[in-house]
């Protein structure tokens, strides 16, 4: 059985939601939390 690869943003999101930066590193915790409060507040307009 084959996986599909998620690509594009869809693939950002996936990273980030997992705490992985684009280069595969991880995301500082105050960075990753920063970001999803930012996400939060948007998702609300």
């Amino acid at each position: 059985m084959t996986h599909p690869t998620t690509t594009g943003a869809d693939a950002v999101d996936q990273a980030l939601a997992q705490g992985i930066d684009l280069d595969g590193s991880p995301i500082p915790a105050a960075k990753l939390e920063l970001y999803r409060r930012v996400m939060a507040k948007e998702a609300q307009w």
